[in-house]
């Protein structure tokens, strides 16, 4: 059974998804445990992406893993009908961001099975160049819960065996 989750979706923040200088929300929504642990990549160059609890209601995740990866801060949020995750870069192998404020982005994920599929949100219905209040992003999504546009093609993950 296909189960919408509101965690994670860093996969794709390296691509293009709407990248904002605020968050639109702050933590407040419970963890989803389904969510922790190590999870492949599938596409054409496979990356680990690592899945940690830091507080009960955020996340650590590294991604990729290795020497080019980033950390992120990561929660679940709600706007409208739509569950989704509120990430926040935090810097990387290569130290902490660097300017003043860390980039933020939202995602959406289903897991099925022993599969996460992550969906960036897409900067072509939701452009965080041009939409400078956490009010303003908000009302976009409200606006377009419903655009099948809203969010970009996903990336799918396979989830790791736990070290024993």
């Amino acid at each position: 059974m296909k189960k919408s989750l509101w965690l994670l979706g860093l996969a794709l923040v390296l691509a293009n998804g709407c990248v904002y200088d605020q968050p639109v929300a702050g933590p407040g929504l419970p963890l989803d445990n389904a969510v922790l642990g190590k999870w492949r990549s599938l596409g054409n160059k496979p990356e680990d992406l690592l899945a940690l609890k830091f507080s009960d209601k955020e996340y650590v995740v590294e991604y990729p893993q290795g020497e080019d990866s980033m950390l992120f801060r990561a929660y679940p949020v709600e706007i409208g009908k739509l569950k989704l995750v509120q990430l926040q870069l935090l810097g990387g192998a290569k130290g902490p961001v660097k300017d003043a404020v860390s980039k933020y982005h939202l995602c959406s994920y289903a897991i099925d099975g022993d599969r996460l599929e992550l969906r960036m949100l897409s900067p072509s219905v939701v452009d965080g160049k041009k939409l400078k209040t956490a009010e303003a992003i908000r009302a976009a999504i409200l606006a377009n819960q419903d655009n099948p546009g809203l969010f970009e093609s996903p990336e799918t993950f396979a989830k790791l065996p736990d070290p024993k």
